[in-house]
């Protein structure tokens, strides 16, 4: 396939500005899922830069789970994401962590918001996978064996009932934040955390955008008090 990336670049920060131009190629669509890559020699000749920055940017975007190398063959478009793909929007939230008062205010608008989408788009096998994280949460807290994980689980179950992969993409990175301040309150309030999940069960089914937005936000009340 020939794809033409643009105009040759400059040799500022050569690594970067080739994975720009093929994530921009991503994101006008003339690269698709499944697509070959132009060979090195047709990208160092696309774009004027060398043998190496071509090879370097091709390692990162592996690495991110862009693209994959077939031995032999060549290098395509990733046509699902590797659950061992590292995240950079993941790590650059790490390096640069905000307050509990930014946390606080992410998990305000998009917990409900997710939460809702999963009421309107779960089939009757993503409740049963919420109701048996729930029950397996609640079975871990009476027997004193229950984690944040546990707890982080459950909310998974439902970020995967929206059936809508960007926020589920966006969702898996927002929930690991949070897992270390869960993990805080469960130690301490873990009951309170169970009453939470099935109240919020219980909206989900209602389907009512209301009661399931009041649930949610109710239960980030014993998550803030134990923060301290």
């Amino acid at each position: 396939m020939d794809i033409k990336l643009g105009t040759p670049i400059n040799q500022n920060a050569l690594v970067d500005q080739v994975i720009d131009r093929i994530t921009s190629a991503l994101i006008h669509r003339e690269l698709k899922p499944g697509d070959r890559l132009p060979t090195e020699t047709e990208l160092m000749t696309s774009l004027g830069v060398g043998r190496s920055s071509v090879r370097e940017a091709v390692k990162v975007l592996q690495a991110m789970g862009i693209v994959e190398v077939h031995r032999g063959d060549g290098t395509y478009v990733a046509t699902k994401a590797s659950g061992s793909a590292l995240n950079p929007m993941l790590y650059q939230l790490l390096i640069e962590p905000g307050t509990m008062k930014d946390i606080m205010e992410l998990r305000r608008m998009f917990e409900p918001a997710f939460t809702v989408l999963a009421a309107q788009n779960a089939t009757p096998e993503d409740i049963e996978r919420i109701q048996q994280a729930r029950l397996h949460f609640e079975d871990l807290v009476a027997q004193g064996k229950h984690t944040g994980d546990e707890d982080v689980r459950f909310h998974e179950a439902i970020l995967q009932a929206t059936r809508n992969p960007y926020v589920i993409r966006i969702g898996e990175v927002i929930l690991k934040i949070f897992i270390e301040s869960v993990s805080k309150s469960v130690r301490k309030v873990p009951h309170t955390a169970v009453e939470d999940h099935r109240k919020i069960c219980d909206a989900i089914l209602s389907k009512d955008e209301e009661t399931i937005r009041n649930a949610v936000l109710e239960s980030f009340r014993g998550w803030i008090d134990y923060q301290k």
